[in-house]
């Protein structure tokens, strides 16, 4: 596991807020240091342009990174539902509220962004039996929803294969 994917959760771990209180320090406190690094550096003006220049790209890879957590926040605060990896290729359809999660498989077919997809999900004729009760009659839904969260709606080919 990289460091981003520590990141991202940790980031789910804490929630929205937690989340947001961190950007927000981290930015202020960047915003100190590239003043401080500047101001103490002035009178060797090369080291002072190198010094702001890494802290400021530091920071700004960091607010990056921080919108990318945001948005993923809101994007799960405002649809109710989304779709995390575990490890490799397992993945998980997670609902807002209580444990409401589904694990299924998926495959990254092809590169770029979004990628087509193959996705494992229980077949018509065994999710009442694999699924949680919360499910029941909601495959063609969660499904759907499962598509637009890998891109489907973005040009990604999102193929289900029953299993």
């Amino acid at each position: 596991m990289n460091l981003l994917d520590k990141v991202f959760r940790g980031s789910e771990r804490i929630g929205f807020v937690p989340t947001v209180l961190c950007v927000i320090v981290w930015l202020v406190f960047g915003a100190i240091g590239v003043r401080v690094a500047g101001a103490s550096l002035w009178p060797t003006r090369n080291w002072a342009y190198v010094i702001v220049i890494v802290i400021a790209s530091i920071i700004g890879f960091g607010g990056l990174v921080s919108l990318w957590l945001i948005a993923a926040h809101v994007r799960y605060l405002s649809r109710g539902y989304r779709v995390r990896r575990v490890i490799g290729n397992k993945w998980l359809y997670e609902e807002r509220g209580s444990e409401r999660r589904i694990p299924y498989v998926c495959v990254v077919l092809g590169d770029g962004y979004p990628a087509d997809c193959e996705v494992r999900v229980p077949s018509e004729a065994s999710w009442e039996t694999e699924v949680p009760y919360w499910a029941h009659g909601r495959r063609s839904e969660i499904k759907e929803r499962i598509a637009l969260c890998f891109g489907s709606d973005r040009g990604a080919h999102i193929r289900f294969v029953d299993v």
